[in-house]
């Protein structure tokens, strides 16, 4: 059984495609930019890879010129993708009635409505859990406006799109019994959703290039200090925002402004509210290639998210041996008293005590470490691929 897969950009490692092209059942890969020692992988080097790499410069010029950004760069973006996807998947010849579609969510419509117009199976990569999602966002920035500078809802438009693909996909993949339930209540049905959690392999080559390209893209001075060994190191990596439960986190410090606790945020946040927690630090972007040096650095990894459709930042950290105390609203990656803790969102007041009881008892915190090492290699290829099969069969 043959499969295509469409997306833009690099989204999972492009984890799909190489599963499927390790069995041999990757016909096409479809997206919107491929350059060797770029934008590539390593995995995919004698896969059927189409890409429309003038367009994607070409759109990127227009926006500057034009000044898009925001939500009008993004349905730009997905639009253009989907008409040179779609030139591409008109000239795929001989394809079977058994041929599988895989493409991401909002940059799906059209190709999604093309496959079926042939006779293929089509499955819709949905990479959050949608509406709801952006409910949750909307109340929490009306609740914490310092935090939320810049925040604006996705268009009408965005989401009537969105409705359009979940009804012209025959499966809709969600990475978590999060993204699920919130997928349910939007009256998607049942009987289309399959939950496949991402993959992450720490050790493949494909990751370890690609920590090296970002590295020449993305430089920066921020590199992991030494350890600190009196002091407790909490880290949180990625998108510092409302969603993720950044404010809660700020709250969570400044009740341990005094205790021998450190809070390290990297990666991307809106503008920073004054007075923040003197134990707390933004450090802002790193390359992939540091991330690395800041997870060893660490005692503990925190997501207090209030709505990830997975969250690969669990994975990452617990192949570096890091436990993990987060939310039950993301992929179903700790197991809470074995490898890590889970609390729920929004409670500073429980997060600072349960940091501290982790804090106090390093041999627990060393256990858990070895059994983080385990969980995460759980979540390999093979066992992605394992669940696509399941779907085509």
């Amino acid at each position: 059984m043959d499969w295509i897969v469409c997306q833009i950009g690099a989204r999972e490692h492009y984890a799909v495609a190489c599963a499927l092209h390790t069995r041999g059942s990757l016909r096409l890969l479809v997206t919107d930019a491929w350059v060797p020692r770029w934008r590539d992988h390593p995995g995919l080097q004698n896969a059927a890879v189409r890409a429309g790499n003038t367009g994607f410069l070409a759109s990127r010029i227009g926006h500057k010129l034009l000044r898009r950004s925001g939500w009008d760069r993004i349905i730009e973006d997905n639009r253009r993708f989907q008409v040179m996807a779609l030139r591409h998947l008109e000239r795929v010849q001989d394809a079977s009635a058994e041929t599988m579609l895989f493409a991401y969510s909002y940059a799906a419509k059209d190709l999604l409505a093309y496959a079926r117009s042939r006779g293929w199976t089509t499955v819709l990569g949905q990479i959050d859990p949608g509406p709801e999602e952006e409910r949750i966002v909307a109340s929490l920035s009306a609740q914490n406006p310092q935090w939320s500078q810049g925040w604006t809802p996705a268009p009408p438009s965005y989401w009537a799109d969105w409705r359009s693909e979940t009804e012209r996909a025959d499966f809709i993949v969600v990475n978590s019994a999060w993204s699920r339930q919130c997928l349910l209540q939007e009256g998607i049905p049942e009987k289309k959703l399959r939950i496949i959690p991402l993959a992450y392999e720490p050790d493949s080559a494909g990751n370890a290039k690609c920590a090296m390209r970002n590295a020449k893209l993305h430089p920066t001075n921020q590199e992991p200090e030494t350890r600190n060994p009196k002091l407790f190191q909490v880290l949180f990596l990625g998108q510092a925002n409302v969603r993720k439960g950044i404010h809660d986190l700020a709250a969570t410090a400044r009740l341990l402004e005094g205790k021998p606790v450190r809070f390290n945020v990297v990666g991307p946040h809106p503008p920073l509210p004054r007075d923040l927690p003197a134990n707390m630090r933004f450090l802002g972007p790193v390359p992939r290639s540091q991330a690395a040096g800041w997870y060893a650095g660490a005692d503990l990894f925190v997501l207090p998210t209030h709505s990830d459709g997975f969250a690969l930042t669990q994975l990452e950290s617990m192949a570096h041996g890091l436990p993990v105390l987060a939310t039950p609203c993301c992929g179903q990656v700790v197991e809470d008293g074995k490898n890590g803790w889970l609390l729920p969102p929004g409670q500073p007041e429980l997060w600072a005590a349960r940091i501290m009881e982790i804090a106090s008892n390093p041999a627990l915190l060393a256990s858990y470490s070895q059994a983080a090492l385990r969980r995460a290699g759980e979540f390999s290829m093979h066992a992605l691929l394992q669940q696509l099969k399941a779907i085509a069969s």
